[in-house]
């Protein structure tokens, strides 16, 4: 099984069960940064927040970088951004897909499980108002991994590589847990 599918009994299946996480996270990438294109109709407004949010960051992030000098307030403010966007890129869509599966189990009766009880095939008006928001989320996660790496690239002169390596690797660790996550509610939303 791909993923923490079940809770693991052991270090030795902790780890057995991370080797099949990692591969994962190539797919979990690409397909959070595709969502804010992808993920709508564009027929709401709503739907056209992170496809307008995504350049103004970058065009903001860069007008930054093109100054000569970058004030002290300004490299503090970007440094906790990269923190936040490192920490919430995971946490947010997370979040979003417990509170779908929790509507989901007062809809169906039970903890949804994977590759039994298809997202697509609850309904409930809660449920669906749930659904929508986990598109939502799954969106914020890919404007935040943009501006994640934007924010990295425009850091990497004016603060300590030590930060950065740091910044990374919580990163790294915050979308392995989102993948890996022992209830497997990301593997359940791909079902």
């Amino acid at each position: 099984m791909i993923g923490f599918v079940t809770t693991p009994n052991s270090i030795a299946d902790f780890f057995v069960n991370l080797v099949f996480t990692v591969p994962l996270l190539g797919f979990v990438w690409l397909e959070m940064l595709a969502m804010p294109f992808i993920g709508f109709t564009f027929t709401d407004p709503a739907d056209f927040v992170f496809i307008t949010l995504i350049p103004l960051t970058l065009l903001g992030i860069a007008w930054q970088h093109l100054r000569r000098t970058v004030s002290a307030g300004w490299l503090r403010f970007a440094e906790r951004a990269a923190f936040a966007f490192a920490i919430l890129g995971p946490l947010v869509p997370l979040a979003a897909l417990y509170l779908a599966a929790w509507s989901a189990s007062s809809v169906i009766g039970h903890w949804p499980r994977y590759m039994i009880d298809d997202p697509k095939n609850i309904s409930g008006q809660s449920y669906d108002l749930y659904i929508s928001g986990v598109s939502y989320a799954m969106a914020f996660g890919g404007w935040s991994m943009i501006a994640f790496g934007a924010l990295l690239l425009h850091l990497r002169n004016r603060i300590p590589s030590s930060r950065l390596v740091w910044m990374s690797s919580l990163s790294l660790i915050a979308w392995v847990l989102f993948v890996g996550e022992p209830g497997g509610r990301y593997l359940w939303w791909l079902d």
